[in-house]
């Protein structure tokens, strides 16, 4: 909008400077008469001519001695009026920023307080006057959706990545997110993964209020509701609406308000569709949060599912006044082929919208980045013919299905999801991963005989079990007060001698530390033998205690976090052709992953790999791609004035 007025401006000077020169060009010579030499000529050769011809017209409409000074001040009028809404919108966004100002007073009186403080050292005087100049600085804009998957989270993390390289202190930020792969922050927190990424993008570290409410759902139309990354409970998500809904909005205020004390951007996204008109009275996500932020929205549409044009007008014209005056933009996502076909459409949607579309987003394939939701298992394709395949158990309630996102990264290494109905296959090790409900995914294992599947196949191939997969791989999960599901008590695959129970304590959300134990057998030594007592890393999101009995061995000396329980500062299990643990993000650890991939390279008589880390070069390769992307294909100058 700024770019518009001043060019609209400039029109309109220009236009009455020529008005004014061709008036009294060449020493008072009559409008009617062209300089044809002087300073003046090239002037009315540009702008003078074409005006003449239209105040010909105009007086001659006019008729009488004083037509040509009528013109004048007709189209004088005229221009003005073109320039009029731009420089009222220019006022109401300088109003805008007045009031934020005046909103920002009581910090900044603070902090002309603290710099009036005698004996402050120069170091100290400049760090009072740089966080001066971010509460003036700092600046929001929000990206929305037309639907879920329509590619907001990578377009924020794509934001993010130019705008740091730009030389901002950037924080990406989403009010609400509704997901099962999450995060553990270094407040011991969780965050969804998206917000991990886009932090990441941002390169800075990522913190609870980056993500201050986090629904996790366990079925049944009930999630577990975290707040500022700690768990208060489960809800069903009527009443999380109408009776939590105020005290939601108090942690999404505070949370934001602590970014724009440390951030000079924040780039906000969205969560599904700000058309849900059913619920925008309840609404914590879209554009109350727009409105919150005072931030500018950019909608993103997906055009790979069909509807495109319908779902961006259909978005707009369900908005209210209010809430549509905050759409500024479009962005058309995941686009292949002519793009000269699109743009008939893309000139249409611009003329009904009255909003501009940025640009036109290709679908690349080369890039890989983490999914956000189980959601996105439906349309991922996985190729699974590669030299080695990893087999994973498609659990009903499967969760932090990002634990296996480093396998898609090696050339060689295939992934085969396996649903619970379905034969396992060929496949050269299996993995059980994370699930939200650990009992009722054991129950649904034993009921599809996918339970005799894997016992079966734990004679021939390496099994692994991630979190709720390491407990179903032990001999029984005790849950006598029916915590975790109506299930209760109910016996594990017996493939670990194991025994995890559900207590009435608290969840265990922990960033991890530890180390491969030197203490192993069977298998687990087989494959880790060069790497026993390097250092692994991972973040425990999970509920239960788990007891190592005497056949069993554990695969983790815990330096920082929980692992199994509280007391022997151990994680995980190992025993025969099995192992787990606790640690999500177990195999983002190079040395594990490589030592693992290798015994199955090894195992098949392939050559073993060694050297930098596929899964981090090829994802900051990927988060670098997507930001050159955005700016090749967007107007960034747009998005720079709506910032």
């Amino acid at each position: 909008m700024k770019s518009k007025t001043k060019y609209f401006s400039l029109f309109a000077m220009i236009t009455v400077l020529a008005l004014t020169l061709t008036g009294c060009a060449n020493n008072g010579q009559s409008i009617y008469q062209a300089p044809t030499s002087g300073p003046y000529a090239w002037i009315f050769s540009l702008f003078g001519k074409p005006i003449q011809n239209i105040m010909l017209a105009v007086e001659h409409q006019i008729g009488g001695s004083n037509g040509a000074g009528w013109a004048i001040i007709i189209i004088t009028f005229v221009v003005q009026l073109i320039v009029m809404p731009l420089r009222l919108a220019s006022q109401r966004k300088m109003t805008t920023q007045q009031e934020k100002t005046q909103k920002l007073q009581p910090q900044m009186k603070l902090i002309q307080e603290a710099l009036k403080k005698p004996g402050l050292t120069q170091p100290q005087q400049m760090q009072i006057s740089q966080l001066q100049m971010r509460v003036y600085m700092v600046n929001c804009i929000m990206v929305q959706g037309t639907s879920s998957n329509a590619g907001k989270s990578v377009l924020v993390a794509a934001l993010c990545r130019i705008y740091k390289n730009k030389g901002y202190k950037v924080a990406p930020f989403k009010s609400q997110n509704m997901s099962l792969n999450s995060y553990t922050t270094k407040e011991d927190g969780e965050i969804g993964i998206a917000q991990m990424l886009q932090a990441e993008a941002a390169k800075v570290e990522p913190s609870v209020h980056m993500n201050p409410i986090l629904l996790k759902p366990k079925g049944e139309f009930t999630s577990n509701v975290i707040i500022q990354g700690k768990s208060i409970g489960d809800m069903d998500f009527y009443k999380y609406q109408h009776e939590y809904h105020d005290e939601a909005l108090k942690a999404i205020k505070e949370s934001l308000a602590i970014l724009e004390k440390e951030y000079d951007v924040i780039i906000i996204e969205g969560a599904g569709s700000p058309a849900e008109i059913n619920m925008r009275k309840e609404d914590l996500a879209n554009m109350e949060i727009a409105h919150l932020a005072d931030a500018n929205v950019i909608l993103v549409a997906d055009i790979e599912m069909g509807g495109v044009f319908a779902a961006i007008a259909g978005t707009y014209a369900l908005l209210d006044d209010y809430d549509r005056s905050r759409l500024k933009a479009t962005v058309i996502n995941k686009f292949r082929g002519n793009l000269d076909i699109l743009k008939p459409g893309i000139d249409r949607i611009e003329e009904i919208t009255e909003q501009p579309v940025l640009g036109v987003l290709p679908y690349d394939e080369s890039l890989r980045l983490p999914e956000e939701d189980s959601a996105s298992l439906t349309t991922h394709v996985f190729d699974e013919n590669k030299d080695i395949t990893t087999g994973v158990i498609r659990l009903p309630k499967i969760s932090n299905f990002t634990d296996i996102d480093p396998f898609e990264y090696e050339e060689d290494v295939g992934i085969k999801m396996i649903n619970i109905n379905d034969d396992i296959g060929d496949v050269d090790a299996l993995i059980i991963p994370g699930t939200r409900n650990s009992t009722e995914d054991a129950y649904e294992l034993f009921e599809s005989g996918m339970a005799e599947k894997i016992i079966e196949k734990s004679k021939e191939i390496p099994v692994v079990g991630i979190c709720g997969g390491l407990q179903i791989l032990g001999d029984e999960i005790i849950d006598e007060s029916k915590k975790e599901s109506s299930v209760g008590t109910i016996k594990g695959l017996c493939l670990l001698n194991i025994t995890s129970e559900f207590e009435k304590s608290d969840k265990i959300v922990k960033q991890s530390v530890g180390r491969i134990s030197e203490n192993l057998k069977g298998i687990s030594l087989e494959i880790f033998k060069n790497i026993l007592g390097e250092e692994v890393t991972g973040y425990e999101i999970h509920e239960g205690r788990t007891k190592v009995g005497n056949n069993a061995l554990p695969l983790i000396n815990v330096e920082k976090g929980l692992g199994n329980d509280d007391e022997m500062m151990v994680d995980g299990a190992s025993e025969g052709n099995v192992f787990g643990t606790y640690f999500h993000g177990i195999f983002h650890n190079y040395n594990f992953r490589r030592e693992f991939l290798n015994y199955l390279r090894s195992k098949k008589g392939l050559e073993v790999k060694n050297g930098a880390d596929p899964y981090e070069t090829q994802k900051d390769y990927s988060l670098n791609r997507i930001a050159e992307i955005v700016e090749e294909n967007l107007d960034m100058d747009i998005i720079d004035d709506l910032l």
